[in-house]
């Protein structure tokens, strides 16, 4: 079932053509990685699956057209992670109190464990705007699961984590992805972080130039480069490894290519 629809999609900004026809469908509970050269209009995109810019009965959302009468159902359902968010509840609990209608004892140790979880309940007392860059992507992914969203629009986050943080980061949107059924629309700026997700899409001059799977994907290399973006080099070492034998797995990870070519 697809959980995203657009469809004929057009859309300019000051004159500038951002999005012309623009058609995508987007299945319940998919992680897609949405990439392209700068001011292709990925955020755009994201803006408008959250109805952050209306789009007029152009896009679906889980069976709801996002227009100016919907917009509140629409936000009900998403919840858009960016580098910028802020936060100014007084503390990280009174953040996270605010995504919760029944404000009971229960209510409160299910945010206790969530914290635990997320290795921040040391947190709990601090004000958000203490927490640094990883903790507080963190917080928006705590505060998604208790507003109970069923799209997380994530632009551009992963370029400010370091390997560790953003491994430890994904692997909790892929727990909640299969516990919850998220449908996960990232953007991304490296290709290398697509691995991590079910489908990559490439934007190009308003509308989809390559979509498929990564290993789809990186078989345009000279496509790609000419709009700007590279095959990870990790990539090219993996598959010359396994053109010899040498490993078997798909990790783009070096220690993990390393600890395969010891065994």
């Amino acid at each position: 079932m697809n959980f995203i629809e657009v469809k004929s999609l057009d859309y300019s900004i000051n004159k500038k053509k951002i999005f012309d026809n623009f058609n995508i469908s987007i299945k319940k509970g998919d992680f897609v990685a949405i990439a392209g050269k700068n001011s292709c209009g990925k955020t755009t995109l994201i803006k408008l699956l959250g109805s952050v810019i209306i789009s007029e009965n152009k896009i679906q959302i889980d069976g709801t057209y996002i227009n100016k009468f919907n917009k509140e159902l629409i936000d009900n359902k998403v919840s858009i992670f960016s580098p910028n968010n802020k936060y100014f509840s007084k503390t990280v609990l009174d953040e996270l109190m605010l995504e919760i209608k029944d404000k009971d004892s229960y209510s409160i140790n299910k945010v206790k464990k969530y914290l635990k979880e997320f290795n921040m309940l040391n947190y709990l007392d601090q004000s958000p705007q203490n927490l640094n860059y990883v903790q507080k992507q963190k917080l928006s992914l705590i505060k998604a699961l208790l507003k109970e969203s069923k799209l997380l629009l994530l632009d551009n986050v992963f370029c400010y984590f370091d390997k560790y943080s953003k491994i430890e980061f994904i692997g909790l949107l892929k727990k909640y992805q299969l516990e919850k059924e998220f449908t996960i629309v990232c953007t991304i700026n490296n290709l290398s972080d697509s691995i991590f997700c079910d489908r990559l899409v490439i934007i190009n001059d308003g509308n989809i130039l390559l979509d498929g799977s990564f290993d789809d994907i990186f078989k345009y290399e000279k496509i790609l480069k000419l709009i700007g973006l590279n095959i990870p080099i990790n990539y090219e070492l993996l598959n010359k490894l396994k053109l010899y034998g040498l490993v078997s797995g798909n990790s783009l990870n070096i220690d993990d290519m390393v600890m395969e070519l010891c065994k």
